[in-house]
């Protein structure tokens, strides 16, 4: 009893200071764009992108965090299509290569990603979920 007590004293603060971070390219958000919200995010953290045509070239940097469009809070799936992450050909649109343990990407449409550069994802191999692209 008293390791859990002990635990969940830990636990409960680290809980309750994770931060979510709004992205709007048309401004009134923390960001508007998504990989300044990401560089700025810990572990734990959340990211929620209104609709918009966002640059890609997305690194998580080692960080276990959540990416949601409106899609993930509302429930519609109108928010995927007007959701976008844009590779412009130049980059991968996402890439995990620090060794991310968990990160969720939910309600986007991804496109454009350089097929040499991996095309849309780049070394995505672990734990995703609510893959609606």
């Amino acid at each position: 009893m008293k390791k859990l007590l002990v635990t969940i004293v830990l636990l409960v603060p680290m809980l309750m200071s994770a931060t979510t971070h709004i992205v709007n390219v048309s401004g009134g958000g923390d960001f508007s764009q998504i990989q300044p919200a990401i560089n700025s995010s810990v572990d734990g953290d959340s990211i929620i992108v209104y609709p918009g045509m966002y640059i890609g070239g997305l690194n998580f940097n080692g960080k276990s965090l959540v990416l949601h469009s409106l899609e993930a809070i509302t429930d519609s799936a109108c928010y995927i299509d007007s959701t976008i992450i844009n590779g412009f050909v130049m980059f991968s649109c996402i890439t995990a290569i620090q060794h991310e343990e968990q990160f969720e990407i939910r309600g986007f449409s991804i496109t454009g990603g350089d097929t040499d550069s991996g095309g849309e994802f780049q070394n995505i191999w672990k734990l995703y979920r609510y893959w609606l692209f």
